[in-house]
Formats: structure tokens, C-alpha cells, sequence
């Protein structure tokens, strides 16, 4: 099987990664034993003997190269006739079909003329997002792939599983955070190979050598994703410049101009909010701390800051995020009688359902953690569109309930 996979460069890297996602150990780290930043081994440890068990490595990165495959899929006559599907195909009464009719692509042919005169220049999305591969019944294992889509193919082939190509494998235990960064720096290296350098490919269709690009367009994920892929403001504290205007009569961008976005470093011993008082003043004063911004790693890439329709949120994913932050607000409100942590608790244990409606909500509740563990974005749009509706009449104030009631509704 080996020596028939072999000439189809099928394979991919095993790179060590330090356990606590701080670096890859290869280049210059390639023989380190210990993470140079937090001095982790790099080998697993006996729990039981605490002997360093060298040669088995405590994390590794499944990396599948990506030029390798690009170079390939023009290596058959049919595969590169249909990369260039999107040369001929474009949409001539402005209705939307397939990403080449969007603005985002419009964009980049306008900025890079030299890259849109070769049709056979691809254009790449990039999707990724955690999953437990062991069942849905525990939350404490995050794996995550990472996926290219290619969208010069048809719109019947280029979402087919046949075409989506994962590129990274990135291990648990945990969620990645920022730290994902790390995990794909082999990846946008590839990638800058295939704008900065020229990649000479065979191009069986018209029989001739060419120099390979590609640009990527966007990024598709959910809205925790966002920040941690985007470096933009998910879950940051929200400050003003200067003296606060007030919104009304203000244009929507006028008013977001007027806010600055950044995190906190919380030193020890001290306080996360950003405005004291002076004891002789009763005058608010800006209390200097110590500020950042994230820059995502896509940064690197020579033409992401040109590019400005790069970011693209799952919406399914968002309603998600927001179904759960919900559930898991009502299900840890402070002051709560035993009547309320029993109503909660009906809220979603006794609900009866019809077969192929959603999952069995009830399976999914953890009532010693007060969590809800494994819902599926479907049975999250059934809880926000439907049945958090009629479950929290009881439950809620006036306020908080219109609120849920609109964001179930929108």
C-alpha cells in the first residue's frame, strides 16, 4: 500500500509541538528536549515513576503539505479543465452563484491585476473549528482540524468532501485560543510560497509548465474563531476616547469610531477596570495599564492587509455560541431558590421531542456541572427560535425575556 500511495505524495509531517501550544520544535528547535519558553519536556512523562520516556513525543502536529497536492490536481486533464471553470463562468445579470461573482474576488482582481490575468491561479478559503472525535458525551477533548476549500472549481465540486482538504491536524486536549497561531505557521509559509515565489506546476490540460499562485480569499468560522484567527474584538473591554459623545444623532460608524477595543493584562493583586478615582478629585482619570491587540498570523501574508473582505462567520455557529451563552447564564444566575434550579433543569430534561425533529435534548444535560454538553448547532436554532420562547415565561423578567424573545427571532 505504501509503495502505491508513494508517487502520489500522500503523506504528511509529524512536527512536535511543546504541550502547552507554545512553539512547533522544528528549524532551529528541531533537537531541543524542552520548550525554550516554559521548559516543558517535549517527551511524555511516567505518572508513575516520573521517567522521561525519550523518543514519545507528549504532542504532535499532523501537517499535510498543501503545494504538493495543488501541483497535482493540475497533473490531470479533467481536474485542471475545471480550474479554470471560474475564467468562463462568471455571472452576467449580478446575481450571485458561486464566490466569483462576489465582491471579495472583484476586489482582489482589481488590486492584483497580474494574478487575475492566469486563470489557473487559485483562490482558497480557510475553515476551522474544534471537535471531540471520542463522542459527544464529554466536552474535555478539543481537536481541530483545519481545511482549504478551492473555489475555482464548479459550485456542484468545490464544496464536495472529495475536494476539502485538511491541512492541519491539530491536537487536544484543550481549546487553542491564541495559541493556535503556532499550529499554523507551516501552513502560511506554504501559502506565502505561493505568492511570494514562483511554483512551477504541470498544467496537463494545455500540455505546458506554468508558475503556480494562490491567494487565500477568506476565512470561514464561528464567532469565538474570530478573534482567535482575526486578532479582532470578540470579548474585549470596550473603552472610550477621551470624553464619551452621545449616540444620538450619530451615525452608527461615527459613534464606533469613538471606541477603542483592547485587552487588560491583570497584574496580581489588582483589579481588571481601568477608571479610578483620585481621593481629592471626583474627576475619572484613565489609569495607565498595560494594552494590547492581537495580530493574527494571516499578517504575514504580503497581501491581508490589502485584502478586505477576509473574514466570514459561520452563521450557525454564531447562534450557537449565542444560544449557549444564554443556557449558561440561566442556568448560573446568583440567588437562585432550589423551585428555580428545578425549573432549569425541566427546562430541558423533560422536553419530549418527535424522532428526527432534533436530539434528545434531555441526554445532553449535566445537571452537577449546570451544563448542557454536546448540542448540535441544529438543536441550538430549535432552542433559540422555539422553545426557549415558551420555556422562560415563568422564568424572566419583562426585560431579559423580550431580549431572548428578539435574538430567537432575528
Amino acid at each position: 500500500m505504501r509503495k502505491l500511495l508513494k508517487p502520489f505524495d500522500l503523506g504528511y509531517e509529524k512536527i512536535h509541538a511543546c504541550p502547552n501550544d507554545c512553539c512547533l520544535f522544528r528549524k532551529e528547535l528541531q533537537d531541543l528536549d524542552s520548550c525554550p519558553k516554559c521548559r516543558s519536556s517535549r517527551w511524555k512523562i511516567d505518572k508513575v515513576t516520573t521517567k522521561v520516556c525519550k523518543g514519545v513525543p507528549e504532542k504532535v502536529l499532523r501537517y499535510f503539505p498543501v503545494i504538493p497536492r495543488l501541483k497535482r490536481m493540475f497533473k490531470s486533464k479533467e481536474k485542471a479543465e475545471e480550474l479554470i471553470w471560474n475564467s468562463k463562468h462568471k455571472s452576467q445579470d449580478h446575481m450571485m452563484r458561486h464566490p466569483v461573482d462576489s465582491v471579495a474576488w472583484d476586489t482582489i482582481d482589481h488590486k492584483w491585476p497580474d494574478f487575475a490575468s492566469d486563470p489557473r491561479n487559485l483562490h482558497l478559503g480557510l475553515e476551522t473549528d474544534g471537535f471531540n472525535p471520542f463522542g459527544d458525551l464529554s466536552s474535555r477533548y478539543s481537536c481541530w482540524p483545519v481545511i482549504l476549500v478551492n473555489y475555482n472549481l464548479p459550485p456542484l465540486l468545490c464544496m464536495t468532501k472529495e475536494n476539502l482538504m485538511l491541512t492541519l491536524l491539530i491536537p487536544g486536549l484543550k481549546q487553542l485560543g491564541n495559541d493556535i497561531d503556532v499550529y499554523l505557521e507551516t501552513l502560511v509559509e506554504d501559502l506565502k510560497e505561493l505568492w511570494d515565489t514562483d511554483v512551477e506546476a504541470y498544467d496537463a490540460f494545455t500540455k505546458s509548465m506554468f508558475n503556480l499562485k494562490a491567494i487565500l480569499m477568506w476565512k470561514i468560522n464561528d464567532f469565538p474563531a474570530y478573534g482567535n484567527l482575526a486578532g479582532c474584538a470578540t470579548k474585549r473591554k470596550l473603552e472610550s476616547k477621551g470624553k464619551p459623545r452621545p449616540l444620538n444623532g450619530l451615525k452608527i460608524t461615527d459613534a464606533l469610531k469613538n471606541i477603542e477595543n483592547y485587552w487588560v493584562k491583570k497584574q496580581k493583586g489588582e483589579t481588571v477596570n481601568t477608571l479610578r478615582k483620585k481621593q481629592d478629585s471626583s474627576k475619572e482619570v484613565q489609569k495607565p495599564v498595560q494594552r494590547w491587540k492581537k495580530k493574527s498570523i494571516f499578517f504575514d501574508l504580503t497581501y491581508w492587509s490589502g485584502l478586505m473582505l477576509r473574514h466570514n462567520l459561520d452563521v450557525m455557529h454564531v447562534e450557537k455560541n449565542v444560544c449557549e451563552n444564554i443556557i449558561g447564564t440561566l442556568l448560573n444566575l446568583k440567588k437562585k431558590s432550589k423551585d428555580d434550579v428545578n425549573a432549569r433543569k425541566d427546562l430541558v430534561e423533560n422536553i419530549k421531542l418527535p424522532n428526527g425533529y432534533s436530539s434528545n435534548i434531555g441526554n445532553c444535560v449535566s445537571v452537577e456541572e449546570h451544563k448542557l454538553i454536546g448540542l448540535k448547532s441544529h438543536d441550538c436554532h430549535i432552542l433559540m427560535q422555539q422553545l426557549l420562547s415558551v420555556a422562560l415565561r415563568d422564568l424572566l423578567s419583562k426585560g431579559p425575556l423580550n431580549a431572548i424573545f428578539m435574538l430567537g427571532a432575528f
